[in-house]
């Protein structure tokens, strides 16, 4: 695996390329029922998983199979493909696979979000507990006085604290934005170094 940093995380990435040598796929599908709380089927729903094994012929002449789900990536013996796989700095998965002989380029899992998920679910914590932390300092301001004033203050309080709060996390969200954007910006270039 090779390296590359965006900010302070550190991202590990893999090339594969080779010619295509033979492409195989199937269809999964599982079928589940909804039941009530008779028994009685109340609804089925099902779900299919496109699996695909391709097996490719290196620059070394050694063969090699990748193994696909839900890709249906156009792949004829012969065709030659590039593939990048690189991992998030929190254990997400992306991945990028180019057919030079058609020119088809296909991504899975876009990466633009992949820096600012902790961030973003901090938000939403902040804004719940920040809330609930304010009418609590309200009430404990207003208990400890008796004074209806000092409870407006210890809610005025509270709320200017989460407000800083909320602040510094839409500051870490924009951050995880461009750190998104680098990431898909450094996966292109290494795209174009192994497009050849």
């Amino acid at each position: 695996m090779q390296k590359f940093t965006i900010g302070n995380q550190v991202i590990e990435y893999e090339v594969k390329r080779g010619i295509v040598l033979d492409n195989q796929g199937n269809l999964e599908t599982s079928v589940r029922s909804h039941k009530d709380r008779d028994g009685y089927v109340t609804g089925i729903s099902t779900h299919s998983t496109h699996h695909q094994k391709v097996y490719l012929q290196g620059a070394d002449e050694k063969p090699f199979a990748i193994d696909l789900r839900n890709w249906d990536m156009p792949a004829l013996a012969g065709h030659e493909l590039i593939f990048i796989w690189a991992q998030s700095p929190y254990k997400q998965n992306y991945a990028l696979g180019y057919n030079k002989t058609m020119d088809e380029l296909l991504e899975v899992n876009q990466p633009e979000g992949y820096f600012s998920r902790p961030a973003g679910s901090a938000g939403c914590l902040i804004v719940i507990f920040g809330f609930i932390g304010a009418v609590t300092l309200s009430f404990f301001f207003y208990d400890a006085t008796k004074s209806e004033d000092y409870g407006w203050v210890g809610f005025i309080l509270g709320m200017g604290v989460m407000g800083l709060l909320l602040y510094s996390v839409m500051s870490k969200l924009n951050t995880a934005k461009r750190n998104g954007q680098k990431f898909k910006e450094k996966i292109f270039q290494i795209f174009t170094e192994n497009r050849g």
